[in-house]
């Protein structure tokens, strides 16, 4: 496969990342028991899930390295760093020999995908990652960080009453929190342990659209209060299957300094593909 592919497919698995499309069909880490195992009743306030809320705490910004392992539909690996912004930004800029060769830049209205080395560009309106479910840029980088959310409202907080939102099941060892208003064209759900962490966020649209994000590395003790070191990422469209795995290296992350990214969009000496166009070559190879 060739350069100009792999970095497709790392800008591509990048924007993958985001989107909110998984499968129901799922290995988690098994937890201890003593957890909940009564469905809750609409209007019954659920214990665990008050608890996870008071796990997480309010943060602005954060600028921290990160990892890419890329299993599937190639192996390789890169690195980079991403800055976070809170409601506002997620830009990821990954390196090769300490070569920028691809960015992802995240608004709440733009995505914007960039290969640099081989000027190639991809831009498309938030609304093609969030799709049926309205999602806000907070809850996408909740998704990217393991930090459970309710999606109008945000990460879950003592400000509102997520056990009022779910239905919340035994699942193995696990736990299952199913939203209890659910679109007909989908089905999205979290999967925690007792502790309680969350341990996968998952959406199915169709058989042939599906997505996890797996959370292990659970570290309770950032600014930000728990969130996720690692995400195992897997997913099918179509023909297409990816995995991927992205490290947080949150010893080394700098949170809540204002930071800011003076990035901007190019303007020449690129060319402009579309998200189906990048696709289709990813599925030629």
């Amino acid at each position: 496969m060739n350069k100009i592919i792999r970095l497709h497919i790392i800008i591509y698995i990048i924007a993958a990342m985001m989107l909110p499309a998984c499968s129901s069909h799922r290995e988690v880490v098994s937890a201890n028991s003593n957890i909940e195992t009564q469905q809750q009743r609409p209007g019954k306030r659920s214990p665990i899930l008050s608890l996870l809320a008071e796990s997480y705490t309010s943060w602005h910004d954060v600028y921290l390295p990160v990892s890419l392992n890329i299993k599937t539909p190639v192996s390789m690996g890169i690195s980079g760093r991403a800055t976070l912004v809170r409601d506002s930004l997620i830009h990821i800029s990954m390196r090769m020999l300490g070569i920028e060769v691809a960015v992802a830049h995240v608004t709440p209205d733009s995505v914007w995908l960039v290969d640099k080395f081989h000027h190639y560009l991809c831009a498309a309106p938030i609304a093609a990652i969030t799709g049926p479910n309205n999602l806000s840029l907070s809850d996408i980088q909740d998704m990217l960080l393991g930090r459970a959310f309710y999606p109008g409202r945000g990460t879950f907080s003592t400000n509102y009453d997520a056990g009022s939102l779910f239905n919340v099941q035994p699942d193995g060892d696990l736990l299952k929190a199913t939203p209890r208003r659910l679109p007909s064209s989908h089905n999205w759900y979290f999967i925690l342990n007792d502790v309680p962490q969350l341990q996968a966020f998952c959406v199915t649209i169709s058989d042939k659209a599906q997505f996890s994000l797996n959370y292990s590395n659970l570290n309770s003790a950032t600014p930000a209060g728990s969130a996720a070191a690692k995400v195992d990422a897997t997913g099918s469209f179509g023909s297409l299957n990816l995995h991927a795995v992205v490290e947080w290296n949150f010893p080394k992350a700098k949170w809540d300094s204002n930071r800011t990214e003076n990035w901007e969009v190019p303007t020449s000496g690129y060319k402009r593909i579309s998200a189906s166009q990048l696709i289709s070559a990813l599925r030629a190879q």
